[in-house]
């Protein structure tokens, strides 16, 4: 008995030691915009309890920003644990390589040649395609004449008739209609063998072969030649691996929703599942293009807004209207094309979907759209003031690829003043070409769709750029918000009930980023836009969406798993946007930068369109020094710029004397001589890496309450210095010093460092999933904290 004792109770003790340690889970929330100052704000005046209570428990910092605080650059250092100087994002726009040309720094176009490309490398194509068709039709003549049957020549009118035909045929291969190409190339793919079986059967010369082989190369030659000599195969600019990818390679499952600058999503996972966000495109190629279909006239119909809008006027005849809702490039459309690249059109030629806008009783419209460019409803009725969500609509792409796309409608105003907005066509989760995937794999984002709802796909969902051409109002603005924040806690929610799925789960959400960039004149009463007057709910909109995090917090709470660590990060905190800078005109003046004439008032649209003549007003050979961008200036070096003036040994010189000038930049006095600029820096000071030479030559840190002009951005240097803002766009981050918009980072476990920036969070998520850091981390890279 006593022997029995003593084996049980060294059972007992032995059982820790074979025990397996359960696998540790980890949820991080990348909140865009989350600034420390409104949260200590109103978490102190007990309106945040759920933020409040992860700072009084577990953990609340400071993080230190990207240098440059933008949203892209700040994300790509804390999903990759790299500097921007590694990960070559640096802001939204930068010079490309060679030019003097702005180009987005999130994506590439990478177009790759289609089928050879060019007329002389599609000649061998069509001939060796013709050839094995050839080939083949001869194999089957002969076997088909071995057949035990009594073989009798054939007329020789059939195979002349089959022959001239198959000639006459041939042309068709050029058809703008390729389904009816391809039906006639077809066809004379398949009367080859039958016209081979009869040569045979008259025991006719080889000779005779030449006719069909040459029909089907000429049709087949034309065919090809009527194809674009190029397509896009994106690919994301950013360089580095994410650490949910690092982690997936070591067997971590993870989750991810609203990946920024990931799109496409292309990396191969093994137990991983991600969307993308942030820089995802819309159907069209762009960042965000809406749509205004207009009854009264708008004197920008057929063109684009500032921010890239479109206009389209609605021309009644008695009650029904035409529209197009456009979609990407018609690139197979070659002679609307080559008459854009002759300047005969304005508009680069573009896939459409043609509808009709009706009216209906009570001020209402009924939208109806052809039954093969939609997937469900072809008929949609909207009233005054209604949405309809997430219309599937189809785009037929030369004949030969569907393009899915959903797009959301609101009718702003009805009668005989019919104002109808369309959101940027997104593409679609449920149905997704590989080469613009927004899912990876790409069922995951149709199996989000089909449990949590549909969603929008692009990056930049909300109605930002409408609210800023004043083509809506700020309550459309913010359903607009609403809708995105409630697509995202449905599918950050529906995963955090599914914890037996995935080890690690990773969101990343917009919505109070927007909502400060363009609410805060109505909040901040100093606003030089500010309405005293204003509805109480566009006032306490950013307090209010602040709530609304803090409510979808404590969900995250409630349902998190047992012992999981919550990381909540933010990359960057918020200014007022009180005055803008227009840094090209400052350069003028100060004698770096030499204008030929003015250069009026530059649009998005200018600004990526390579034939529009935007730097036509430049005198480069005078130019030291120009401004791109939000916060960058490049120096006109020689060698490096086609044009170049400044030599390498006069760039430090002149380096030094613009920071030494922009410091000392002063206001008015109106505006008590306040500085404008905070802090002027090398790149060299502030990131190394492979990818370094990408970035503006100077970097600029704005003062509070002053921010680089839209103008600027665009090129243009017309404005006045130093101008008050009095646009709908109030509040910013951009081009700050980074010191004066820190991030935060709240987490429920108590952390450890000496440091805090959002460069680490990706870094000890993996640290504490027992995941190895990379080796290729660096100074200026990120590190892990110490999880309590």
């Amino acid at each position: 008995m006593r022997n029995a004792c003593t084996v049980f109770l060294l059972l007992v003790l032995a059982t820790p030691m074979f025990a397996q340690e359960a696998p540790r889970k980890a949820v991080v929330l990348g909140i865009d915009a989350v600034d420390t100052r409104l949260a200590e704000k109103w978490m102190e005046a007990g309106d945040l309890p759920n933020f409040k209570k992860l700072r009084d428990e577990g953990t609340y910092r400071h993080l230190q920003t990207a240098y440059p605080p933008m949203s892209p650059a700040a994300w790509s250092t804390m999903t990759t644990g790299l500097n921007p100087g590694k990960t070559g994002i640096f802001g939204f726009l930068k010079r490309k390589e060679g030019t003097y040309e702005p180009e987005l720094s999130l994506a590439r176009p990478n177009e790759q040649p289609l089928i050879g490309g060019t007329p002389w490398q599609r000649l061998p194509i069509a001939l060796a395609l013709a050839a094995c068709v050839l080939v083949f039709a001869y194999l089957f003549a002969h076997m088909a004449a071995l057949l035990p049957r009594k073989a009798r020549p054939v007329h020789q009118l059939v195979p002349a008739t089959l022959a001239i035909g198959m000639v006459l045929a041939s042309p068709l291969g050029a058809l703008d209609q390729r389904r009816w190409a391809l039906l006639a190339l077809g066809g004379i793919a398949l009367a080859m063998p039958v016209l081979g079986y009869f040569l045979v059967r008259n025991k006719l010369k080889q000779r005779h072969w030449l006719i069909p082989f040459l029909a089907l190369a000429v049709g087949l030659f034309a065919f090809l030649n009527n194809l674009p000599e190029s397509m896009p195969q994106p690919i994301t600019s950013r360089t580095g691996t994410t650490f949910w990818k690092i982690a997936d390679d070591h067997g971590v499952r993870c989750r991810v929703i609203g990946a920024p600058v990931n799109w496409p999503a292309a990396e191969e996972l093994a137990e991983s599942k991600m969307t993308t966000g942030l820089a995802t495109p819309d159907a069209m190629g762009t960042f965000h293009t809406y749509t205004l279909f207009s009854e009264p006239h708008n004197e920008l119909a057929g063109g684009l807004t500032e921010m890239s809008g479109r206009i389209e006027d609605l021309k009644f005849e008695g009650d029904v209207a035409n529209a197009r809702l456009l979609g990407p490039p018609a690139k197979f459309d070659k002679a609307r094309w080559k008459q854009w690249e002759d300047h005969e059109l304005d508009l680069m030629p573009r896939e459409e979907i043609p509808f009709t806008v009706t009216r209906a009783e009570g001020g209402g419209v009924v939208l109806k759209f052809p039954a093969d460019n939609v997937v469900e409803q072809s008929e949609v009725p909207l009233k005054v003031g209604e949405w309809v969500r997430h219309m599937r609509v189809v785009y037929d792409i030369g004949g030969l690829i569907e393009l899915h796309g959903t797009v959301s409608f609101k009718l702003l105003a009805g009668g005989r003043q019919v104002r109808l907005y369309a959101t940027p066509v997104n593409f679609d989760p449920k149905e997704q070409l590989p080469q613009f995937a927004i899912s990876q794999p790409l069922e995951f984002g149709a199996w989000l769709a089909d449990e949590y709802g549909m969603f929008e796909t692009v990056g930049w969902a909300e109605a930002t750029s409408a609210l800023q051409d004043g083509v809506i109002d700020d309550g459309t603005f913010l359903e607009t918000c609403q809708l995105s924040f409630d697509e995202k806690r449905a599918q950050i929610l529906g995963l955090l009930g599914r914890s037996d799925e995935w080890d690690m789960l990773v969101a990343f959400t917009y919505e109070i980023d927007r909502v400060c960039h363009m609410m805060w004149r109505h909040m901040d009463e100093n606003h030089p836009n500010h309405d005293p007057h204003a509805p109480a709910e566009w006032k306490m909109a950013i307090h209010d969406f602040y709530v609304k995090y803090d409510g979808l917090i404590g969900e995250v709470m409630n349902a998190l798993p047992k012992d999981a660590l919550l990381l909540i990060c933010s990359d960057h905190g918020f200014l007022p946007f009180y005055r803008a800078v227009n840094l090209n005109r400052w350069l003028q003046e100060n004698g770096y930068l030499v204008l030929k004439e003015k250069t009026g008032a530059p649009t998005m649209a200018h600004l990526f369109d390579q034939q529009s003549g935007y730097y036509s007003p430049y005198d480069w050979s005078k130019t030291r020094a120009y401004a791109l961008g939000l916060s960058k200036i490049y120096i006109n070096m020689k060698g490096r710029e086609p044009n170049g003036i400044v030599t390498d040994e006069e760039a430090e010189a002149l380096k030094t004397e613009i920071i030494a000038k922009l410091t000392a930049l002063r206001d008015d006095e109106a505006h008590d001589f306040a500085p404008v600029i905070s802090v002027v820096k090398r790149r060299e000071d502030i990131w190394e890496g492979e990818r370094l030479g990408e970035a503006g030559d100077l970097q600029i840190g704005y003062a509070r309450g002053y921010r680089v002009s839209w103008q600027t951005s665009l090129g243009g240097a017309d404005e006045p210095i130093i101008a008050d803002n009095l646009r709908n766009w109030s509040g910013d981050h951009c081009s700050y010093d980074p010191k004066l918009v820190p991030g935060v980072v709240f987490s429920n476990r108590k952390l450890d460092s000496t440091s805090y920036g959002l460069i680490d969070v990706g870094m000890t998520t993996l640290q504490y999933l027992n995941v190895p850091l990379p080796d290729t981390l660096g100074p200026k890279d990120g590190r892990a904290w110490k999880v309590k």
